[in-house]
């Protein structure tokens, strides 16, 4: 494989990167508890956001970034699978902000969670699935929909994300 072959999961891999990056500062500091509804409800309702207001033009560009860029991504990694792959894009970003959004609920409630509950949210919210997944669609073979919703792909991703969250939280 030739250096250049990689450019589009590189490119993916930094603007996911600097994106999670940015919604994880939006969800801790950034926005208010309206506005991380709003966020909320325009990606879960993906396809029928125009129906949705924005709350403040700060979630109007959290959301435009990303839509904007997982539907060109998606476009092409679409186009080297050889399918439609877009959905499987909307599908890590919706379960990251759902799960981001259930750490807030917890902040502003006092809730604390068993170890279970915060693991289970938190190998999520480590924000590592609109990341690596993505990237897997660029770097090699194509991945069928079989693969993609295997356990044992599911599975090594959950436990790459548990040490990882593990780490950071152990550091922070």
């Amino acid at each position: 494989m030739l250096p250049g072959e990689l450019s589009d999961a590189r490119i993916l891999w930094a603007k996911n990167g600097a994106l999670t990056t940015v919604v994880d500062d939006f969800f801790d500091v950034g926005g208010s508890k309206k506005e991380l509804e709003n966020l909320t409800t325009l990606v879960e309702m993906w396809d029928k956001h125009e129906e949705i207001q924005y709350y403040s033009e700060h979630v109007e560009i959290v959301f435009s970034a990303i839509y904007n860029s997982v539907n060109q991504l998606g476009a092409k990694a679409s186009a080297v699978q050889g399918r439609n792959v877009t959905k499987h894009f909307v599908d890590i970003w919706q379960d990251l902000i759902r799960n981001m959004m259930t750490e807030v609920e917890w902040r502003e409630t006092g809730y604390i969670p068993t170890p279970e509950e915060y693991m289970e949210n938190a190998v999520v919210t480590f924000a590592l699935g609109p990341i690596v997944l993505p990237a897997l669609y660029f770097i090699g073979p194509k991945i069928t929909e079989y693969t993609v919703r295997d356990t044992e792909y599911n599975e090594l991703f959950r436990l790459m994300s548990t040490c990882g969250r593990l780490l950071n939280d152990v550091q922070t």
